[in-house]
């Protein structure tokens, strides 16, 4: 007999349909973890004399079950795992099965004597795969696990000793998705609704059709929907509920009769509601899976957004593709392809009834305009339902719109800016060399600190304009302790006087250290050079023309006045004979540039 290893059900039954003309010799039996156990005996006895058979199986037949006379195998190299997506719970998804699991595949062949296996893939794939798949607890959805800690008393999941922790975002999610569900109270305590869930044999999403219930009828409709999901096969494969009730309320089968008793058991005997009441059904407990379509998304495939953000499809020539409201009851694969595989239809009524409607008011900032701009949007979950322009938004609405701006274009969007940028060079030169009692400040620090010191500059209504200068230096400056910010005043002060009584701003951030700059003649009679941080950091002087152009350089003024100077002053006298070029600078009186008349005037001092 030869063994098959496909990923899921869908690809089983494809294959084993394609193989139903190989003879009457030839036995093809699917093998998956929702068939009836008489199929999966059929499919793990031996072949009847004269016969040979096919399992087309998921990983279910690795190690799990020993079929009897296999002597090869075909392995399709891929697996179904679940995934838990963020936005929409848990998916399985179609992976490259690990080597330990193509191993084990290959080791059903031939248990009893010679065997062969067939990979579908070369050899140099092999080697590519991950040599263990992830712990399941890694990836899955973690709610029947919360749900049942809870009925045990364990609220604090983080503190059991697991061998492989679940990823704290993943508690989280199935913490909110429980408390949604009606399972637990805000404080993660269980409730009346959850301690019935957890008894039921079921995922809580679908438990949730049941103890959510809002009358007997609705109870006994979500158990038959609960049953008909669980159980895969019955009822077809509509994507349509309401048609697999039909089917599976008249299913006279031995497993469809054993299926409506369980599910009668579930619903305690009460009779079920019309199948048209399962959209409603639906939506009563799982009401981020009421979906709306999404009408610019068109193609072969309609697109739906649940209330919990996701985007899911379905097949554009099925039924239920016409329908603008639909309740999911199942949904199949990752974020980019997920597929209903089970809905109802829903009225727009039912849908606002049923979900969280809620009217949000939001702003963004205008990067154009400069300006904060509102609106206020009605949602059900995450679903946009309509917009309205907002012109006032609150304060705090127009302040989180205007940190949001900052946190992605960076402080450079204020006015300012450049303040910040001094600031946090004075700050680092002062961490250079004096030491790290001074602390290390960077843009993203400051954002991160931004409801301390920038929040309180927007002022009211918040502007991102209104911070001036010697804002966002106190701001900034404020971060640090007071005997620090006195300090760095005094080790690296805004501005020096030059010789000529004008105030002269340091630039922090100028290449080559801090720098100031002025006309020559400001800085005539300057016998001691400026020096900053406890005379450590000698500042970089640009000397500039009468026009205001660099002529030179220096961090070592009087010996510029010794050397360098003099060739500069001669093609000075040359350029600009008007003013005023001494033979000695250093002995020469500061002045602003003036022309030698106007130093020799009556109104000269």
């Amino acid at each position: 007999s030869v063994l098959v290893f496909l990923p899921g059900m869908r690809e089983i039954l494809r294959a084993a349909e394609r193989l139903q003309d190989l003879g009457d010799d030839i036995i093809v039996a699917p093998l998956y973890g929702a068939l009836a156990p008489a199929e999966q005996d059929l499919a793990v006895a031996p072949a009847p004399p004269g016969k040979r058979k096919i399992v087309i199986a998921t990983d279910i037949a690795e190690s799990s079950l020993t079929i009897e006379g296999v002597g090869a195998v075909v392995d399709s190299g891929l697996a179904r795992v679940a995934e838990y997506a963020p936005e929409g719970g848990a998916s399985l998804v179609t992976r490259r099965a690990s080597r330990a699991s193509v191993d084990q595949r290959r080791g059903r062949a031939g248990r009893l004597g010679p065997g062969v296996c067939y990979r579908l893939w070369d050899e140099e794939g092999t080697r590519g795969l991950v040599a263990e798949p992830a712990p399941e607890i890694l990836s899955a959805n973690l709610d029947g696990l919360l749900l049942a800690l809870a009925e045990w008393g364990e609220t604090g999941i983080d503190r059991l000793p697991f061998i492989d922790a679940p990823p704290a975002g993943r508690i989280a999610a199935a913490r909110a998705s429980l408390v949604a569900l009606g399972a637990l109270d805000d404080r993660g305590a269980l409730t009346a609704r959850g301690r019935e869930m957890a008894a039921l044999p079921m995922e809580p999403r679908l438990a949730a059709m049941i103890a959510g219930a809002r009358n007997p009828g609705e109870r006994a409709l979500g158990a038959e929907i609960a049953a008909l999901i669980g159980e895969r096969g019955l009822g077809g494969s509509s994507a349509d509920i309401r048609d697999r009730l039909a089917r599976f309320r008249t299913d006279r089968s031995p497993r469809g009769e054993a299926l409506r008793s369980q599910a009668a058991r579930w619903a305690k005997g009460a009779g079920a509601a019309p199948a048209g009441q399962a959209g409603q059904t639906i939506a009563n407990a799982l009401r981020g899976n009421i979906a709306r379509a999404d009408p610019a998304r068109g193609g072969k495939e309609r697109a739906y957004q649940l209330a919990s953000g996701r985007t899911v499809f379905l097949d554009g020539g099925d039924a239920l593709a016409s329908e603008p409201w639909l309740a999911v009851a199942d949904v199949a694969g990752g974020a980019a392809n997920a597929r209903i595989l089970a809905a109802a239809p829903l009225s727009e009524a039912d849908a606002l009834a049923l979900g969280d409607v809620r009217i949000e008011e939001t702003a963004a900032f205008d990067r154009e305009r400069r300006t904060v701009t509102g609106r206020r949007i009605t949602r059900l979950g995450r679903i946009e339902l309509g917009a309205a322009p907002l012109p006032r938004p609150s304060a705090e609405i127009a302040r989180r719109a205007i940190l949001e701006a900052l946190r992605a274009d960076g402080l450079v969007l204020l006015a300012h800016h450049d303040a910040i940028r001094q600031s946090l060079a004075r700050l680092a030169l002062a961490r250079r060399h004096l030491g790290e009692e001074w602390p290390a400040l960077d843009e993203a620090g400051l954002l991160a600190r931004a409801d301390e010191w920038l929040v309180p500059l927007l002022g009211e209504p918040p502007s991102i304009d209104r911070p001036s200068s010697d804002d966002l230096r106190r701001g900034v400056t404020g971060l640090l302790d007071w005997p620090l910010q006195r300090r760095l005043d005094e080790l690296a002060p805004l501005n020096i006087a030059a010789p000529a009584g004008r105030s002269l701003a340091i630039d922090y951030t100028a290449e080559g250290g801090p720098r100031v700059e002025a006309r020559v003649q400001e800085f005539y009679g300057l016998s001691r050079h400026h020096a900053i941080m406890q005379g450590k950091v000698p500042l970089t002087v640009s000397l500039l023309s009468p026009a205001r152009r660099q002529v030179a350089l220096t961090k070592d003024l009087p010996g510029f006045w010794r050397g360098g100077y003099r060739d500069m002053a001669k093609d000075m006298r040359s350029e600009y004979p008007k003013h005023d070029w001494p033979e000695d600078p250093a002995a020469a009186r500061a002045h602003e540039g003036k022309t030698k008349a106007r130093l020799s005037g009556p109104s000269a001092s």
